[in-house]
């Protein structure tokens, strides 16, 4: 993604709307932080596109979509082989804290006294990391 600051951008914004037009997203900023991203209009984006025009997912470096492509794109990574065992436990852990954050939150929101995260949830410290 390209970032052009406000002042270049009021230099010549039909250049910038032309290249946003042709499918480029931009980031404009002011005093450095980001005020606002171009994109083209959704209807005309892939899903993924969308995605990280609306921020839901980053877009990694080098511009890789999967896993594959991020490994083919940074030469240290060329040979790394990657352990699906350890990737499906490391999924399965982290569909079980996500579980765990929405007990918490209604937990919360139902004003439950919890003054502690391991009153909540005493076995979480017995899981071993992946």
């Amino acid at each position: 993604m390209r970032t052009v600051s406000v002042r270049e951008f009021s230099y010549n914004p039909s250049a910038i709307l032309a290249a946003v037009e042709q499918g480029e997203k931009i980031q404009v900023t002011k005093h450095g932080k980001t005020i606002a991203v171009l994109s083209p209009p959704f209807d005309e984006m892939s899903t993924y596109d969308r995605l990280v025009a609306q921020g839901v997912i980053i877009e990694p470096p080098g511009g890789a979509r999967t896993v594959g492509q991020m490994l083919e794109t940074f030469d240290k990574y060329k040979n790394v082989e990657v352990d699906q065992a350890k990737v499906d436990a490391w999924e399965r852990r982290s569909a079980r804290l996500d579980e765990r954050k929405e007990e918490l939150f209604r937990r919360i929101v139902a004003g439950e006294d919890l003054s502690t995260l391991e009153d909540a949830f005493p076995d979480l410290a017995d899981e071993e990391d992946v």
